[in-house]
């Protein structure tokens, strides 16, 4: 392989990518074209919770958040998606993922309203690229979501003081750390 075939590989790759729905995805500088509008949600069926799995802007720690959502997933009690403030979201590791749902779907009622929010370890919490992510979580919370934090890196402790910087004061959080429970937040 030459070094002309190397220059073309990268948009054959992405044409590739894109008949297997990975649409989104950067491939040495390539982008694919993001999918076609979004179908609309299905309805959550009766007695099933919609759990609301996060992806930060800033890169999300990819145990933090596929594992729950697994859990979450192979239980016929939920409804879980992955949720995120841009058409694509980078997990440890380099992996790109396109999102379920967009933020700003789930607050034009375009996604099922959370009854938990999974909210992994993130790159930069208390960054601006997160503050979307944080308003989010806040406009959640004040709706009665619950906030599960499953975070196992130390960035765990920034992620979860940045959200109570920004939580409603008696918003409901809860670490999946050992020995971390249920906490009420309250404004300082």
């Amino acid at each position: 392989m030459g070094p002309d075939s190397v220059s073309v590989l990268p948009g054959r790759l992405v044409r590739s990518l894109r008949g297997v729905g990975l649409a989104g995805a950067s491939v040495a500088g390539a982008r694919a074209a993001p999918a076609e509008g979004r179908p609309p949600p299905g309805p959550v069926l009766q007695g099933r919770l919609a759990v609301a799995v996060v992806l930060g802007a800033s890169g999300s720690v990819i145990t933090d958040a596929l594992g729950p959502y697994g859990v979450f997933a192979r239980s016929p009690e939920f409804f879980v998606y992955t949720v995120s403030a841009g058409p694509a979201a980078v997990l440890s590791g380099g992996l790109a993922m396109v999102p379920d749902y967009l933020l700003s779907d789930v607050d034009a009622g375009m996604a099922p309203e959370p009854a938990v929010v999974v909210v992994p370890a993130v790159v930069f919490p208390a960054g601006r690229k997160e503050r979307p992510l944080r308003e989010w979580l806040a406009r959640r919370a004040g709706r009665g979501a619950l906030l599960a934090f499953s975070c196992r890196s130390t960035s765990s402790s920034e992620s979860l003081d940045a959200w109570r910087r920004s939580a409603p004061s008696g918003s409901r959080a809860h670490s999946a750390r050992p020995g971390r429970g249920p906490k009420k937040v309250t404004q300082r």
